[in-house]
């Protein structure tokens, strides 16, 4: 069976979900994310062993990468 490699954008509450959903399928590997907060980003990647990318530019050019998920919150206002 392929071993599938995801990459994250984001890096906040909901990029935890996704990281520990990954983490949670067999044949997964959560192995990048980024976020524009590097240290947001840094937290994630070394709490699950994952390479930290200050942003999705950099993160899509790694060879490493089959998936990607957006965990962002785009959109949203806080009015």
């Amino acid at each position: 069976m392929r071993t599938w490699n995801f990459g994250v954008v984001g890096a906040g509450l909901i990029a935890d979900f996704h990281a520990r959903a990954i983490r949670d399928i067999p044949n997964a590997r959560f192995v990048a994310c980024c976020d524009t907060v590097a240290p947001k980003a840094q937290a994630l990647a070394a709490k699950y062993r994952a390479k930290a990318f200050g942003g999705y530019e950099e993160m899509l050019k790694s060879d490493s990468l089959d998936i990607v998920t957006i965990a962002t919150r785009c959109g949203m206002r806080n009015d």
